[in-house]
C-alpha cells in the first residue's frame, strides 16, 4: 500500500503492521470519507476494523481470592462516584433549557446504594469470570439512573472529548435513529439514583460472532452468569469517565482494547447499505468514538456484571 502526500511517497505493508495500527488507519479513513460525503462500499472502515479482531480462547484457570476481588472493587467506589458526578454535570449542562436538572447524587447515597447492590451472588460471578480469564479485571461504573434525551446524551459524549486530545466523533446518521431511552438503558422507575456495573477489561471470548450469534451466545452466558449484560451507550460513556478518573487523559496503546464495546443488544438499524448496531471506543490517540458496526460482521463482545 502506497501513501502519497506533500511530494513524499511512503510504502507500507499492512501485513507487517500491528492490529492497533490497522484499526486506527481504517477508522481514520472511514471518518474522512464521511466528512467528504463519500460512501464506503460495504462499510469498508468497519469491515477492516472488525476483520482485524481475533481472539484466542484460553482454558487456563487460576485461583482467585473473593476477598481480594471485593477489596479491589471497593477501592474503586470513590472513583466511580466521581465519574457519576462528572457525567451528571455534563448531562445537566446540555439538557433543554426548561428541563428539570438531574440530581447530583451525594457520596453517601452512592455508597449506600452500592452496598445494597453488590451482593454475594454478584461477587461470586465476578470471581468465576476472573478465574476463567485471569487477565480480566473489572472497572466499577456508577451511571446516573436517568432517561437521557438523545441530544443530551450526544452532547455529554462530546463534552467528554473536551478534555481529551481530540474531540469526540459521533456517527449521527446511526445514533439519531435511537431514542434517548434506548441509548440510556436505565430504569428510573426502580427508585435507585445510580445504576452500577462492573465492566470487564477484556473481551468475552464466549461472545465472538455476528450480532445474531452474539445475542444467542449472551443468553447462554446469562444462564451461567445471571447478572451479565452488555453495557448501553450511556454506560459506555460512564465507563470512559471512570477510566479517565484513573488516567487524566484516556489514551495509549491499550485504549481501544480496553474500551471497545459492540452494543449488539440494541435493535439494528438500516443504514449505509446494511443493518448496523452502535459501537463505542476510545482510540489510542485519545479520540472517543460513537460509531456503527455491521450486523453481519464478526465482532467481539464486552460485558458487565450489572
Amino acid at each position: 500500500m502506497e501513501l502519497k502526500g506533500n511530494g513524499v511517497d511512503v510504502s507500507v505493508n499492512p501485513a507487517e503492521q500491528s492490529d492497533e495500527w490497522i484499526l486506527d488507519a481504517a477508522q481514520e479513513i472511514a471518518d474522512v470519507a464521511r466528512e467528504r460525503g463519500l460512501e464506503l462500499p460495504n462499510a469498508v472502515g468497519t469491515l477492516a476494523a472488525e476483520g482485524a479482531m481475533r481472539w484466542e480462547e484460553s482454558d487456563t484457570k487460576a485461583e482467585v481470592s473473593p476477598a481480594d476481588v471485593q477489596e479491589a472493587i471497593l477501592t474503586q467506589l470513590p472513583i466511580a462516584a466521581s465519574g457519576n458526578r462528572n457525567l451528571t454535570n455534563d448531562l445537566n449542562d446540555n439538557l433543554p433549557r426548561k428541563a428539570k436538572k438531574f440530581e447530583i447524587v451525594e457520596h453517601g447515597q452512592v455508597v449506600s446504594e452500592f452496598l445494597a447492590w453488590f451482593t454475594d451472588e454478584k461477587l461470586a460471578q465476578v470471581v468465576a469470570r476472573q478465574e476463567a480469564n485471569p487477565k480480566a479485571r473489572f472497572t466499577l461504573i456508577a451511571t446516573p439512573n436517568v432517561l437521557v434525551p438523545k441530544d443530551t446524551f450526544k452532547a455529554a459524549a462530546k463534552a467528554f472529548g473536551d478534555d481529551q486530545p481530540y474531540e469526540t466523533y459521533i456517527y449521527d446518521p446511526l445514533y439519531d435513529k435511537y431514542t434517548g431511552g434506548e441509548l440510556s438503558g436505565t430504569d428510573p422507575n426502580n427508585g435507585k439514583a445510580v445504576k452500577f456495573g462492573l465492566v470487564e477489561s477484556t473481551f468475552a471470548p464466549e461472545l465472538e460472532g455476528t450480532v445474531p450469534e452474539q445475542r444467542a451466545k449472551l443468553l447462554e452466558l446469562q444462564a451461567k452468569y445471571p447478572d451479565v449484560d452488555v453495557p448501553s451507550p450511556l454506560e459506555a460513556v460512564s465507563y470512559w469517565y471512570a477510566l479517565r478518573a484513573q488516567d487524566p487523559q484516556l489514551k495509549g496503546n491499550e485504549a481501544f482494547d480496553l474500551t471497545y464495546i459492540r452494543h449488539f443488544n440494541e435493535d439494528e438499524k438500516r443504514i449505509d447499505g446494511g443493518s448496523c448496531v452502535p459501537d463505542s471506543f476510545v482510540r489510542s490517540g485519545g479520540r472517543a468514538v460513537l460509531d456503527s458496526s455491521l450486523v453481519r460482521n464478526d465482532g467481539r463482545g464486552r460485558v458487565l456484571v450489572g
